[in-house]
């Protein structure tokens, strides 16, 4: 059995030797008695108080900022002058007066953009409730051969229903003076379109685009029919609650004149949402004239020439004996007759 001598011995030869260096700091250490290290000084109340007032209000100031682009520097700055009246006082009761002062610069610096944030998008929401109403109308002149005015005429009824139109008035005429017109109606969004594919079918002799702002009257009119139809509730529940007999003929007779105005607007608001929804387009189509052909120069022009007054000659010599051989017709009977006549009274005085 080890006695504790023994183990003391043990242990004392296993212990690690410290180096010579730290043998002698710990010895310098014991000989000063483990003096402490030196202690961070501490800052006095009044200073830490006025760093946090400060951190505090410059958080409000960037809110504002942010919030209100810089209308609430007033209310920064009467913070600021509340949080430097109430740094004199001890810490223990300064503590609340800057969370007074924080609450109520905050809350005038949110009364505040919270005012001006609602304005630009009321503004904004309003131009967007009140889109503009515009009539537009069209017209276009086509020339096409005669024989190609009944098929050009066909086409651009298949136009107009290609591009979800209907034909309002068409008008077509064959013969010597031929030609068509026609009253179209198409969706606003498919007005450019429309116009270029009826260009496509024939010669664009002219062609004219007209707007007509009907914004004011489109909106008068939807007023005065929304005003109409409350009126005619309200007169309808005036009568359920009359309690004589001359007060429901009274309120009845009201009830005609305003559904007859109702019936009235109602049309007045249907043109003018059929005429801004739909654009006229007035189409034309008139014979084409035959164009002189252009001669080229050179001796091909002059052979070019010379064919064509050598038409010209033989057109008129054409003429010339279509009128003179029914003359020599009649001047040769004539003077067969004459012959014959002399003769007989020759032989007449002869016998």
């Amino acid at each position: 059995m080890t006695t504790p001598d023994e183990l003391a011995i043990a242990l004392a030869a296993e212990a690690p030797c410290p180096s010579e260096d730290f043998a002698r700091r710990l010895d310098a250490r014991v000989a000063a008695d483990f003096p402490r290290k030196r202690a961070m000084p501490k800052l006095p109340p009044l200073a830490v108080f006025g760093g946090a007032t400060a951190a505090v209000v410059a958080v409000i100031v960037a809110v504002t900022l942010v919030g209100n682009d810089g209308t609430s520097v007033k209310s920064s700055g009467a913070s600021t002058a509340s949080s430097a009246e109430a740094a004199p006082q001890p810490a223990s009761s300064a503590e609340p007066a800057p969370q007074a002062a924080t609450g109520d610069s905050a809350a005038r610096a949110l009364s505040t953009p919270s005012a001006g944030a609602k304005a630009a998008p009321v503004q904004k929401s309003f131009a967007r409730q009140t889109p503009r109403h515009v009539e537009r109308s069209a017209s276009l002149t086509l020339a096409a051969t005669r024989g190609k005015l009944e098929s050009v005429a066909n086409q651009v009824v298949a136009v107009v229903d290609q591009h979800r139109g209907y034909v309002l008035h068409s008008s077509v005429t064959s013969g010597a003076g031929g030609g068509a017109s026609f009253d179209l109606r198409v969706p606003v969004g498919q007005l450019q379109s429309t116009i270029a594919d009826l260009s496509k079918l024939a010669d664009v002799r002219s062609r004219s685009q007209n707007l007509n702002d009907v914004t004011s009257s489109y909106n008068a009119t939807q007023d005065r029919l929304a005003t109409q139809r409350a009126l005619r509730q309200s007169l309808l529940k005036q009568l359920a609650a009359a309690t004589s007999q001359s007060q429901a003929d009274a309120i009845r007779q009201r009830l005609r004149l305003v559904t007859a105005d109702i019936r009235s607007l109602s049309a007045q608001f249907d043109s003018l949402r059929q005429r801004t929804n739909y654009a006229s387009v007035e189409v034309s189509l008139v014979p084409k004239r035959a164009e002189p052909v252009a001669t080229e120069g050179g001796l091909g022009g002059d052979f070019h020439d010379a064919l064509h007054s050598l038409a010209d000659s033989f057109g008129i010599a054409l003429r010339v004996l279509g009128v003179a051989i029914p003359l020599g017709i009649v001047a040769g009977l004539g003077w067969v007759g004459w012959s014959v006549l002399q003769r007989r009274r020759r032989e007449a005085a002869l016998f």
